[in-house]
């Protein structure tokens, strides 16, 4: 710290002494030369560095000219000081200008304008001699009146500039028609004829004379009475109420309306009987539905309307109205016979499905050519119904129904297939052929119709159909008939056999069904069924009861009562006819434990067996499209070749094809086939399908 405080002290001590050997110590010497700047001027210090000065004052100048005025052109003088400094200056506004001699003017005063704005450089105008107007003491332009103010024009003495000022109109006195009144209700007064509306002269109160009748009391009219100011000729009128003569009553009549449906507008102008039509007559129509949407227009349709009938008032006749209401009746179409008939879906003349067609044009005017007798929707499915004539009703509201009986026999013959089952067989003497009663499940049967034992693989001719003890030509659904056929003996034919149309329905060996148990509450098993289960199975349509067994789908081990199961398979001893939906009940002991339904059906593989060279199937029957498998086992002696031929007998609508190794094989043009031999058996796969429902036989034989 003491050593910094040394080092500080002989700076400071070095400082100054050079300060004192440099500073002057001699007296100024200066030059007599002047120094300047713009302001001012000086005389230096001779001596070298120094930089002393003396009679340092501000620039005196004297001003003389340089450039004389002109033209656009301002002077411009030089300035010059005793020390030699030197400026110059220009003076405004000492360039010259040319002025015109013509006055400008304007309210503010009048002027003489530059004239030599073209001579460049150019330059905006400017004015001389400007000085307020000087005017005179004015002359009238325009007198004033009563009507309009008058005008007075000042001129300026020296640029002729002028002003206007407006004299204010004269004062107006009005003037009045003495020979005339005007009034309004309270007074009366002579107008004005100078034109001033407001004017009035003479006002006073009306003086009015005693009141007078002007128009006698008449038929809705009330008399009125008037009077007159005595001076102004103005007079008021008033009605007396209560003078009237009232209108005289009128009637309306109406006959009779009995009014049926044809088709056209059915008005009652005819029926109207009215005192006189005076002020005119309208009749109006609506429906009577309480919403009274009167219209001009009669109605056309049958139902229930209401009329109104207006007579319109007039002075001398009152207004009259009469509102009743009437009825358009349905057309009644007849029905003049017991029983009509139709088939299921079949459209009559008009396009619908009914009893009957009855046609209409002539008593419609043409309205519609057909009107349909329409049954109730529970009467249109397939079978025989008694219907109520009551019920029956028509495709157009217009219409109704009537007949000479309280009830029809309405007959739907049903266009599916024929299903029914064989309920007893009798034979009577002399009489060719079997009796065999039934109650028709589904489909129709007519006298020579050719149906189809399923069980038998027959088909029946029908020769004669009798139904509540009376020959009839055709039967539908849940008819109960005796059929008398041919083509089967009376011990072929057994209750319980399945009557159908052929080539609907076939024989299978098992069916895949869905199966519901009926639960210990509804009358069921109260333990479950196994595969392997054998019921009776019960076919209510054609009252047929058979044994079956019953194999539970592939994982499911039991189906307890209550349940529903669907790919069970149920399987028969021989084979039994069936078709997808054909509903049956399962069976026990006599007691329904469940119900059922078919959903597949399948046959077995038939195997067949060579005798004496020979194979030969019993009667195949397929319908259209079905397949039916056979197979046979050959053997053929090792090393060596036989020949097999292969041929559908009796039908010309069944195809097939033989597989060996699951490989089909082309047989030549005889249906055969060479075998090379191993000495082992191998099995032949036949497959029979139709074209269309055929029956036929297959027949393999072993060639030489």
């Amino acid at each position: 710290m003491k050593r910094k405080s040394i080092i500080t002290v002989l700076t400071l001590t070095l400082v100054l002494a050079l300060s004192i050997f440099t500073s002057c110590n001699k007296k100024h010497k200066y030059s007599n030369e002047w120094k300047y700047d713009e302001k001012s001027h000086w005389h230096e210090c001779t001596t070298k560095k120094h930089t002393d000065t003396t009679e340092k004052i501000p620039h005196v100048l004297t001003w003389t000219e340089k450039t004389p005025a002109g033209v656009h052109t301002d002077k411009v003088e030089k300035g010059v000081c005793e020390c030699g400094y030197e400026i110059e200056r220009t003076i405004s506004d000492t360039a010259t200008h040319a002025y015109g001699e013509e006055w400008k003017k304007d309210a503010s005063g009048h002027w003489h304008e530059s004239t030599c704005d073209a001579i460049a450089p150019t330059h905006e105008v400017m004015k001389k001699d400007f000085d307020t107007h000087t005017f005179d003491e004015g002359r009238i332009n325009v007198e004033p009146t009563e009507d309009a103010n008058g005008e007075k024009v000042y001129t300026c003495t020296v640029c002729k500039y002028e002003k206007k000022e407006v004299i204010p109109q004269l004062d107006h006195t009005h003037k009045f028609d003495m020979t005339k009144w005007e009034y309004d209700e309270k007074h009366h007064w002579h107008p004005a004829t100078c034109g001033h509306v407001d004017a009035k002269e003479g006002t006073a109160e009306h003086t009015f004379s005693e009141w007078i009748v002007k128009t006698e009391a008449d038929y809705g009219v009330n008399r009125v009475e008037q009077r007159v100011c005595t001076i102004c000729g103005f007079h008021e009128e008033k009605t007396i109420e209560g003078t009237l003569i009232p209108p005289k009553a009128r009637e309306i009549t109406v006959g009779a309306i009995d009014f049926t449906f044809n088709g056209t507008t059915q008005s009652i102008d005819s029926l109207v009987t009215v005192t006189n039509k005076e002020g005119g007559m309208s009749i109006s129509y609506c429906v009577n539905d309480g919403e009274d949407n009167w219209i001009d227009t009669a109605p056309t349709n049958a139902g229930n309307y209401k009329y109104k009938i207006v007579l319109n008032g007039t002075m001398e006749w009152a207004h009259c109205e009469k509102v009743d209401v009437f009825t358009i009746k349905q057309f009644a179409v007849n029905l003049d016979k017991e029983v009509y008939e139709i088939n299921k879906d079949e459209k009559l003349e008009g396009g619908l499905f009914g009893v009957s067609c009855v046609e209409v044009s002539a008593e419609t005017n043409s309205y519609t050519d057909w009107v349909t007798v329409l049954v109730p929707e529970e009467n249109s499915v397939p079978g025989r119904h008694v219907i109520n004539v009551a019920n029956l009703t028509t495709d157009d509201e217009n219409f109704t129904v009537k007949a000479n009986i309280e009830t029809i026999t309405f007959v739907v013959y049903d266009t599916a297939n024929l299903v029914t089952g064989i309920h007893d067989v009798f034979t009577i003497a002399n009489v060719s052929g079997v009796i065999v009663t039934t109650q028709i499940t589904q489909g129709t049967i007519s006298v020579n119709d050719e149906i189809y034992n399923q069980e038998l693989g027959k088909k029946l001719t029908v020769k004669k159909i009798e139904m509540n003890r009376k020959q009839v030509e055709k039967v539908t659904v849940g008819d109960n008939v005796s059929l008398l056929v041919e083509g089967a003996t009376k011990d072929e034919l057994k209750t319980g056999q399945m009557l159908t149309k052929f080539g609907t329905v076939n024989n299978y060996d098992k069916f895949t069904i869905k199966l519901r148990l009926l639960t210990k509450e509804e009358g069921g098993k109260h333990t479950p069924i196994t595969s392997g289960y054998k019921p009776n199975f019960f076919f209510k349509s054609v009252s047929k009861s058979i044994a079956g067994t019953i194999t539970l789908p592939e994982g499911v081990e039991m189906l307890m009562p209550g349940q529903t199961i669907e790919g069970a398979m149920a399987s028969f001893d021989s084979k039994t006819p069936g078709f997808v939906g054909y509903q049956f009940a399962i069976m026990e002991g006599g007691v329904t434990i469940g119900f059922g339904e078919i959903t597949d059906t399948h046959f077995d593989s038939t195997e067949l067996t060579m005798n004496s060279g020979v194979a030969t199937s019993d009667s195949i029957y397929l319908l259209e499209g079905e397949s039916r498998e056979f197979t046979i086992s050959l053997i053929v002696a090792k090393g060596k070749s036989a020949k097999y031929g292969f041929e559908l007998l009796n039908t010309t609508d069944l195809t097939m094809k033989v597989y060996f190794l699951d490989s089909e094989l082309t047989l030549n043009d005889n249906g055969e086939y060479s075998f090379f031999g191993t000495g082992k058996p191998f099995t032949v796969k036949i497959v029979v399908t139709a074209n269309k429902a055929a029956t036929g036989n297959l027949k393999i034989t072993k060639s030489a």
